[in-house]
C-alpha cells in the first residue's frame, strides 16, 4: 500500500469516541480545592477554599443531589487576611448529564446558582470524539432572577486517562453578564473532573471584576 493510501486509510478510520459522564453513587465523596484571585476596579483580591461534596440521592433516572460544605476558607483584600469557616451548606440537584435543576438550603441566592452553573461540567448527549463538540443552553428563570446562559464545549485531546474539554461560558442579557473561557481536565475512567481553570469577566455579576479561577480534585 502507498504511502498517501496509507495517510488516507488512518484519516478514514474511525475514532475512539468517549462519553465523559460520571455516575454517580449514593454516599461518594469528593473534595475540590478552589483558587479564585482577581481584582474588581482598585481592589485586589483571592479567594482559597476547600469545597465537600456528597451524593446524598441517585434517583432511577440517573439524576442526583450534591450535598456541600465548606471546609474552609482564607479570604485576601488588599493585603488583609480573614478566615472564613462558615460551613456553608447546601444540597443541588442535577439531572444525569450534569445540568443543574435546582438548589436548595437556607439563603441562596442568585450568586450560588450563578457559582454553581460556571463550576458545574455538563456531560455531551451521546459519546464524543476528539474535536467533536456539544453545547448546554438553559432558558431565563424570572422567579430566580437568573439570565439565560450557553455553555459551548469541545474535547481537544485524550491522554494518560485524561480528556482536555475546553469551554466558553456565556450569560446571554444584563449589562453585567458573567462569562469565562477554560478548560476541563475529566478522568475518564470516573467521569469525575480532575481540574477546570478559567478566566472570568464579571464573576458572579460584579461588574468589572476580572478572575481566575481553578478547582482541583483532591
Amino acid at each position: 500500500m502507498s504511502l498517501t493510501a496509507l495517510i488516507l486509510a488512518a484519516a478514514l478510520a474511525p475514532q475512539d469516541a468517549y462519553a465523559l459522564r460520571w455516575t454517580p453513587r449514593r454516599g461518594g465523596l469528593t473534595v475540590y480545592d478552589t483558587l479564585v484571585d482577581g481584582a474588581g476596579g482598585t481592589v485586589r483580591g483571592s479567594i482559597e477554599a476547600a469545597v465537600e461534596h456528597r451524593v446524598v440521592d441517585v434517583r432511577s433516572d440517573g439524576s442526583y443531589s450534591l450535598r456541600s460544605r465548606s471546609l474552609g476558607a482564607v479570604v485576601r483584600v488588599d493585603g488583609g487576611e480573614t478566615v472564613d469557616d462558615r460551613p456553608k451548606v447546601r444540597t443541588a440537584k442535577f439531572d444525569s448529564f450534569g445540568h443543574l435543576t435546582n438548589v436548595v438550603g437556607a439563603r441562596q441566592g442568585l450568586e450560588t446558582y450563578r457559582q454553581i452553573l460556571l463550576t458545574a461540567f455538563v456531560a455531551p448527549p451521546g459519546d464524543v470524539a476528539v474535536g467533536g463538540s456539544w453545547r448546554y443552553e438553559r432558558e431565563k428563570d424570572r422567579p430566580k432572577g437568573l439570565a439565560a446562559c450557553r455553555i459551548e464545549y469541545k474535547l481537544l485531546s485524550v491522554e494518560a486517562g485524561s480528556a482536555r474539554v475546553s469551554f466558553r461560558f456565556k450569560e446571554m442579557e444584563g449589562a453585567s453578564a458573567q462569562t469565562a473561557e477554560g478548560m476541563w481536565w475529566i478522568d475518564l475512567r470516573s467521569g469525575l473532573a480532575s481540574k477546570m481553570e478559567a478566566k472570568v469577566s464579571n464573576y458572579l455579576g460584579s461588574p468589572g471584576a476580572s478572575v481566575s479561577l481553578r478547582l482541583t480534585r483532591r
